[in-house]
């Protein structure tokens, strides 16, 4: 990271290291991981059921990672959050040059660029 001058420019580095592909893809492994989990694991059961079937040590480990309501836990929102803003971000940056390029299309080709086809 770069030292920054003021809190501005520290915003859009932020806002840029946001857009990244590799941040999007980090988080939507941990999104896939967290979703097996949630599907494997049967949500919203009674508590005694859960302690039950996995005694008491596993239960109160799952019970703290909110693993038996998983989708609505403060973790699996925010993760969901930074998807959204790092698409926002990407999208942001990059449709301003996909529009430019789609009007910019040229519908005729050249006999030289064709001859360059194989």
């Amino acid at each position: 990271m770069p030292p920054m001058q003021s809190f501005p420019e520290f915003l859009k580095y932020i806002w840029q290291r946001l857009g990244t592909m590799s941040l999007a893809i980090i988080l939507l492994v941990v999104l896939a991981i967290a979703s097996v989990i949630g599907t494997l694991l049967l949500q919203n059961q009674d508590q005694a059921d859960y302690l039950q079937q996995f005694g008491p040590l596993w239960y109160w480990l799952f019970r703290s990672l909110g693993l038996f309501d998983m989708y609505h836990t403060w973790w699996f929102l925010t993760i969901l959050g930074f998807i959204m803003l790092s698409v926002s971000s990407c999208l942001w940056r990059n449709i301003p040059k996909m529009l430019k390029e789609m009007r910019a299309r040229r519908a005729n080709v050249s006999d030289k660029a064709l001859r360059h086809f194989k």
